[in-house]
């Protein structure tokens, strides 16, 4: 899954979480997003809509850890010291809920009263998406039903008798589009938005699929 600007965001470090690398190596030091943290259809994007998620790291045997979790204008919005285990993992949860935003943890290690700070890659809080109907086709036709949503998000349209007619990814532009596999029963079409973090919205209006063609 990948963000509102198409990048993947993963929360992890060099050589991956408590996998690989010698971890009496000063240079070693990971953070990942735990997996029941990353909320959505792929739970290792470092996308999710838990506010307050939860970390493992590996840091070199012996060595303290912080993290420090900034947000975008660069403030510090959480500083955490875990207990590190005699191999040098840790885990940690966010003490408080963040807002919806992409932040970046910097991990600042000290072994034998050297610090040094290695940067994580960053991770995204979405709590919530959007979809809307813009045009609705018209009840009986194949005609083309389009909308607006987060871009990203994968939009099922579905009619009257529940009946799947279609699906589309919204662009980067927030839009999207389809033509419907099969003619459209009833005057009520549905939309349902899904994001990456696994938000969900629907929408639909009983006046927009009709008889008269009208999106009114």
């Amino acid at each position: 899954a990948r963000d509102t600007n198409g990048n993947t965001a993963n929360a992890t470090g060099s050589n991956g979480s408590g996998g690989g690398g010698d971890r009496n190596n000063s240079s070693f030091s990971t953070i990942r997003m735990d997996a029941a943290s990353d909320t959505g259809q792929d739970t290792n994007d470092g996308i999710t809509n838990d506010t307050t998620p939860s970390f493992s790291g590996a840091v070199p045997v012996g060595a303290t850890v912080q993290i420090k979790i900034y947000n975008a204008q660069g403030q510090v919005v959480a500083t955490v010291t875990p207990t590190v285990q005699p191999d040098g993992s840790y885990s940690f949860t966010v003490p408080q809920g963040l807002p919806d935003g992409t932040y970046s943890p910097q991990i600042i290690t000290t072994q034998n009263g050297v610090a040094t700070t290695t940067p994580g890659d960053p991770f995204t809080i979405d709590t919530r998406t959007n979809v809307d109907i813009t045009q609705a086709g018209l009840a009986g036709t194949t005609n083309a039903i389009s909308g607006t949503g987060e871009p990203g998000a994968v939009v099922t349209v579905r009619d009257a008798n529940n009946n799947i007619v279609g699906s589309a990814t919204v662009g980067a532009n927030g839009t999207w589009s389809l033509t419907p596999t099969s003619a459209v029963v009833g005057d009520t079409i549905t939309a349902s938005a899904r994001d990456a973090a696994g938000n969900t919205a629907t929408t639909s209006d009983p006046n927009k699929a009709n008889t008269n063609g009208n999106d009114g």
